[in-house]
């Protein structure tokens, strides 16, 4: 093959001594059998000659080059000559630099002497260029970074999130200069997020960014680099951190349920930023309690949620009048806002509104379509509370006896409840089209977007929520109880018993379903209806 493409004796000779030379014209065979010109051919055959060169390679030596080796004999060939007597290799050319990875890459492949990491599944997964797989894998920390984006890919992030997190992983190596593991401070990942949202490269069609470049550079690196345990360790807890652990583990020491213990949390966190006390030893005193009731009523918040919020903080003040965290006697100075039992009726909807919503819902198309239908008919078929159905396992429900297992949020009550034909048409339509049935939990329900993990009451409320407000239901709440109180009203108003009412949901006693007595219209119009005149 060589006679035919070289006509200069002298080249021809350089050639046909050269190592692998048997290889070689099998490989220019292939090239030709492509229809490749006699040019394009001569160009391969004395890249081949430079690959054997640079790379050290012999007859009969199975040497396996590395890709880091590759790109540093492209820097090499493609660093500018002063002297040289062709121009262009009296400058440094970009492209050159590329074309020779590209082309080594092809003729090591072919000969079979390449870098066995060219062929891992995630760098086929992740680019399809030469260039771009090798810059993946020349780069510093490939296993890490490798190991983070299978990670990635198996809690179900696109293919386009992995390739955008696999770039941006280069640029953190390059604008954080990282080439050993070290610990990065929070103002070199803001210098460098800077620089790079400041960047402008032609050759690479990279303009100025915009603040979003810098604030997701800033996001991936701390993502990332927290993953290699880079960042530098957080300070100690501030003392309104330490008291609230404190006073959480005495309520889990008396058997305070998680989601109790959770929403605790939530409320004392807040009281302290709001008092602005985070990190000060001075005790609690009624001047702080008054500038947490008066944030809240400058925000109008309803008197129910501040009753709870002030309830909870005046617990937590008995236990901090023991540990001298406050003024003696606070916890009593401490009044909570009238709420009158059942003073209001319970936000529902006529069942023919359930009914027009339940079909909207069944009619919509997308990727969690399916899974917001089954959902739905949960919450309004058996009125369910929105953490009971985003607990339900696949176990839960018994196919063969159809019956579904039910764990009540109050009291952890365990229920079973006949499993309703068109719930478990529902529910088997998303198991076949919309669950990920390879993630390897027994959770039935799971958020669309990735990372891929079971679902939160937070995302089932925001689902119910979003239906409710594009359909224009006229109802006061708009989250997934209301569909419980409908439920609730529609059993009552078709004859049924506040005790029979309250035993499908789960209530312990008769004062939480008497509320429900308010909606008995039934009743409510035959009360109306009495003579009274004759009892008077």
């Amino acid at each position: 093959m060589l006679e035919q493409i070289i006509i200069r004796k002298s080249f021809l000779k350089k050639h046909l001594a050269a190592p692998l030379l048997k290889e070689r014209e099998y490989f220019l065979t292939m090239k030709s059998k492509e229809g490749l010109s006699r040019l394009t051919l001569l160009g391969w055959a004395g890249y081949s000659l430079k690959f054997i060169q640079y790379f050290d390679l012999h007859d009969g030596e199975k040497r396996i080059v590395s890709l880091d080796d590759v790109v540093e004999a492209a820097r090499q060939w493609s660093s500018p000559i002063p002297d040289h007597y062709h121009s262009r290799k009296r400058h440094d050319c970009p492209s050159s630099r590329i074309k020779f990875i590209e082309m080594a890459v092809e003729f090591l492949l072919y000969v079979g002497l390449l870098d066995s990491r060219y062929q891992d599944d995630i760098i086929n997964y992740l680019a399809e260029r030469k260039w771009h797989r090798v810059r993946l894998i020349a780069a510093p920390f490939y296993k890490e970074r490798m190991s983070f984006l299978m990670d990635c890919k198996s809690k179900g992030f696109k293919r386009q999130t992995l390739q955008l997190y696999a770039q941006y992983q280069l640029h953190l190596i390059e604008y954080l200069d990282l080439k050993n593991f070290r610990i990065v401070t929070n103002e070199e990942i803001s210098n460098a997020a800077k620089k790079w949202q400041n960047l402008e490269d032609k050759g690479s069609h990279k303009k100025k960014g915009t603040k979003s470049n810098y604030s997701f550079f800033i996001y991936f690196a701390n993502m990332w680099l927290k993953e290699l345990h880079m960042l530098p360790e957080s300070g100690s807890p501030s003392i309104s951190d330490i008291r609230i652990n404190e006073y959480l583990n005495h309520l889990a020491y008396r058997r305070y349920s998680h989601a109790y213990i959770k929403g605790r949390r939530y409320i004392l966190t807040y009281f302290y930023k709001i008092i602005e006390k985070e990190n000060q030893e001075h005790p609690l005193t009624l001047e702080d309690i008054d500038k947490y009731i008066e944030y809240y009523t400058i925000n109008k918040v309803q008197r129910n949620t501040l009753k709870e919020y002030l309830c909870c903080i005046r617990v937590y003040l008995r236990y901090a009048v023991e540990k001298g965290w406050c003024i003696t006697d606070l916890d009593k100075a401490l009044i909570t806002p009238k709420v009158y039992s059942e003073e209001n009726l319970p936000s529902f909807l006529p069942w023919n509104k359930v009914q027009k919503l339940l079909q909207t819902v069944k009619e919509q198309t997308g990727k969690s379509a399916s899974r917001d239908y089954a959902i739905f008919m949960l919450l309004a078929m058996y009125g369910l509370r929105c953490s009971e159905v985003a607990n339900l396992k696949i176990s839960d429900i018994d196919w063969r006896k159809e019956q579904v297992y039910i764990k009540r949020a109050k009291n952890c009550r365990p229920q079973v409840l006949p499993l309703l034909h068109n719930v478990g048409e529902a529910i088997i339509a998303y198991l076949k089209q919309g669950r990920p049935n390879d993630i390897g939990s027994d959770s039935l329900f799971f958020c669309t977007p990735a990372p891929i993990r079971p679902i939160s009451c937070t995302a089932i409320a925001s689902v119910v929520y979003r239906y409710l407000k594009s359909s224009e239901m006229d109802v006061r709440h708009k989250g997934p109880h209301c569909l419980r109180h409908s439920h609730a009203t529609f059993l009552i108003n078709e004859g049924q018993t506040l005790k029979d009412v309250g035993d499908l949901l789960g209530h312990k006693s008769m004062e939480a379903t008497r509320i429900y007595a308010k909606v008995d219209l039934n009743s409510l119009r035959d009360v109306s209806n009495i003579n009274w005149g004759e009892l008077l």
